[in-house]
């Protein structure tokens, strides 16, 4: 069974999971109704919307990434087979 890193790690290690749990853990405090003038319903959402936010963004540039690779693969075939062509042709006419 996997041990959970401690909180400050898990920040570096896993921001996402990290707010997922601090999100949990405020969840459980603000059910014990401590008499503080914190919004915890509040303070949960805007972390967990943190999470994901970042997990947005890191999906969004890693399909940027993809796309780009993709469209470079596919001028490096295009521009293959146009080579391929034009010396099919010029080697025909000789």
């Amino acid at each position: 069974m996997r041990s959970n890193p401690a909180p400050d790690r898990l920040y570096e290690a896993d921001f996402y999971d990290w707010t997922r749990q601090q999100a949990l853990a405020l969840r459980r405090f603000a059910r014990t109704r401590p008499n503080l003038p914190l919004d915890l319903e509040h303070v949960v959402e805007a972390i967990q919307d943190l999470g994901k936010n970042e997990r947005d963004t890191v999906y969004s540039l890693a399909q940027r990434v993809i796309e780009r690779f993709l469209l470079i693969e596919h001028r490096r075939r295009r521009t293959s087979a146009c080579i391929g062509r034009t010396r099919s042709t010029s080697s025909v006419s000789r």
